[in-house]
């Protein structure tokens, strides 16, 4: 008893699982059905014509024939309008749930049971079960359905072979025999099913787990990426990434004869601010200012980056004049609010910052001519807020 609960719980599969894992089957079932049949009404339509055109030992020349006919007509129907349902079913699986599995079942049990017939048949003249035989054991390899609707499916199809046996074989030692053999046969048969639903189990569990384990490294690559192109400390792009993207900037610019702007921040007297108060306020303050620029970048739809330092740089392509300069004044307006909290000393500072542009069409300029033209910019407004000449 034990023993088969533990077999049991072999076969189960985890709630939250169960849905997908069924669903997959119904696939395999779906193609399965669909060959199981096809074949079927081809190799009956082969026997019945290769039955017609043989001399001596075709079906038409067994006193029995009319039966025969009538077993493979009734199949031959059947395996036809088989066919066709599935193709119907194939269509839409998800919806079509119970219908594969009551197909599926139907099919095992008709064939099943068409084979016990024509081998019940078989004993009048041969006295074989080969038909029998290779039926179950080829139903075991075709649809992928659970141990238990197997067992019970073989189990009538036993009881009916052993129970009608005696009226198609007289001869008690071949009837004993062939009940044996067959009960041989339907064992093999269950214990293919079930190695096959367990190894049906055990590959849907792995290719999940296969699956979870790609996304989470697809997740854990796109993470090491994303880090990649961000600067830590800001969460705008860093230097490398600005140089690309910068690159790419200038060649579309340059192909659609669009202005291609640069934006470049610096903030005032930073050298002073990290010897008065330390780097962490320093560092605090490039914080600040980089969340107030990752903001910026989503409202104006715009790249920023962190050039090095504290210094920032913001693309711009095909933005005209007056929108750059709203955005510059935004960019002012924000940024010289900013006040950082020393709590050493209880107090505030206010935070101020510089800014260069440069604009053109690119030419033959690329992304460090770019970087070049609005330093000098930068450095101009810099020494004109502290009163240089020139």
């Amino acid at each position: 008893m034990h023993f088969i609960q533990e077999m049991i719980k072999k076969w189960e599969i985890p709630r939250e699982d169960k849905n997908e894992f069924y669903l997959s089957v119904d696939k395999i079932n779906i193609n399965r059905g669909k060959y199981t049949s096809f074949m079927f009404t081809f190799m009956i339509l082969v026997l019945i014509l290769g039955s017609y055109l043989g001399n001596e030992t075709g079906i038409y020349k067994n006193p029995y024939y009319i039966d025969y006919i009538g077993m493979y007509s009734f199949m031959l129907f059947f395996m036809i309008l088989a066919f066709h349902k599935f193709l119907f079913m194939e269509k839409s699986t998800q919806k079509s749930h119970k219908e594969i599995w009551i197909l599926g079942d139907i099919i095992i049990l008709l064939i099943l049971a068409w084979s016990v017939g024509m081998s019940l048949m078989d004993q009048r003249t041969s006295g074989q079960i080969i038909i029998y035989m290779i039926a179950v054991v080829s139903m075991a390899f075709t649809q992928i359905i659970p141990p238990i609707h197997f067992f019970f499916e073989l189990l009538f199809a036993q009881i009916l072979f052993v129970g009608l046996l005696p009226l198609f074989q007289k001869n008690e030692t071949s009837a004993f025999m062939n009940a044996i053999n067959s009960f041989g046969f339907v064992c093999i048969a269950w214990a293919i099913s079930c190695m096959r639903f367990k190894k049906q189990i055990e590959d849907f569990q792995l290719k999940k787990l296969l699956n979870k384990k790609n996304d989470e490294l697809t997740q854990a690559n796109r993470e090491l990426e994303y880090l990649s192109k961000i600067d830590g400390m800001t969460g705008i792009y860093n230097r490398h990434s600005l140089d690309c993207i910068l690159d790419e900037a200038v060649k579309r610019c340059r192909q659609e004869e669009e202005e291609l702007s640069l934006l470049m921040i610096d903030i005032d007297d930073f050298k002073i601010i990290n010897d008065s108060y330390g780097h962490q306020i320093g560092d605090n303050c490039i914080k600040r200012i980089g969340s107030v620029l990752h903001e910026i970048m989503q409202k104006w739809n715009c790249i920023c980056a962190r050039y090095g330092g504290d210094e920032f740089v913001i693309i711009l392509e095909a933005y005209h004049m007056d929108k750059i300069q709203q955005l510059m004044k935004e960019i002012e307006q924000r940024l010289n609010k900013l006040s950082i909290y020393i709590p050493e000393q209880n107090c505030r500072i206010v935070v101020s910052v510089s800014m260069g542009i440069f604009t053109k069409i690119p030419e033959k300029e690329e992304g460090k001519d770019y970087i070049s033209q609005v330093d000098v910019s930068l450095y101009a407004e810099k020494r004109r807020k502290k009163g240089y000449i020139g």
